[in-house]
């Protein structure tokens, strides 16, 4: 159980940190039943909503959008 709760999470990050896909894909992928899921799940592991985690993750995105 452990190791699949892990797997799991690793799988989440991954994802979050793949800007070709969105939340709701992530979600599903994961096996969630709602995005919200993965919501609660993101701030249990991480403290971050997932759309936190992926702006701190991708920090060159916003410097990308200026040029």
């Amino acid at each position: 159980r452990k190791l699949k709760a892990e797997a799991r999470r690793e799988m989440v990050l991954e994802g979050i940190r793949n800007e070709e896909l969105t939340l709701g894909q992530i979600s599903l992928m994961a096996g969630f039943a709602e995005t919200n899921g993965l919501v609660r799940a993101m701030k249990s592991w991480t403290g971050l909503t997932p759309s936190q985690y992926r702006k701190r993750a991708m920090p060159h995105r916003d410097e990308d959008a200026l040029h």
